[in-house]
């Protein structure tokens, strides 16, 4: 009875798992690269570009 029910069980929970597993490896995915932008610098440097083009258009732009 015991090996039935968990013989009946474990596609759901292999199922569940791979699920599981999917999404933990774009979560992985979207960390690493994350992690590579910012090893390199990358990330803050495109903020800090996108300020100052943002202050600049705020600067150009005619006052009303």
């Amino acid at each position: 009875m015991n090996k039935n029910k968990s013989d009946n069980s474990t596609p759901i929970f292999f199922s569940l798992d791979l699920k599981i597993l999917i999404f933990l490896n774009f979560l992985l995915l979207i960390i690493n690269g994350s992690c590579i932008l910012f090893r390199f610098q990358a990330l803050p440097k495109i903020l800090y570009y996108y300020n100052f083009i943002e202050w600049i258009e705020t600067k150009t732009s005619p006052k009303k």
